[in-house]
């Protein structure tokens, strides 16, 4: 990530890479937004579980609008198993798909408990440090968004 002005280049390095001493850190909800992903559905919810933020201020929503049996499947047995190992995670279906994947987020938007929002695709592989590296950027009172880049 980089801050480019007209005529310079300044690494961001000048903002926090880490928590701040005495820092309050803040609940973190990952959301994981998907449609009939049965190939990929297990990966990023296992993916999305490895990664590393204390557990007590972390959870994982899977917004599962799928209409087919075996991507259901896939998402509960995931969905078990890292509740066995003590993930906060729960799946979310609708009866209908008003809106799409932006409408599952919206239903379930004022029930949420985490200060921020992290949203993959399904398709997508967050790195394990993701959080760890990105949310420490929001003690910043500057800092509204943050966007990776891979």
């Amino acid at each position: 990530m980089a801050l480019i002005w007209p005529d310079s280049w300044e690494p961001t390095l000048r903002y926090p890479g880490r928590w701040k001493r005495g820092a309050k850190i803040p609940r973190v909800l990952v959301q994981l937004p998907m449609f009939n992903e049965t190939h990929v559905a297990a990966r990023i919810i296992d993916y999305a579980c490895k990664m590393e933020y204390p557990r007590d201020k972390f959870e994982v929503q899977v917004l599962d609008d799928s209409t087919d049996a075996e991507t259901r499947a896939v998402v509960d047995a995931a969905i078990d198993k890292w509740r066995a190992l003590g993930i906060t995670i729960e799946a979310i279906r609708r009866t209908n798909r008003q809106g799409y994947k932006a409408g599952a987020m919206h239903e379930v938007h004022d029930a949420i408990k985490g200060e921020f929002i992290a949203i993959f695709d399904a398709d997508f592989l967050p790195e394990p440090d993701f959080l760890l590296r990105t949310i420490p950027y929001f003690q910043d009172k500057n800092v509204g968004f943050v966007q990776g880049r891979w």
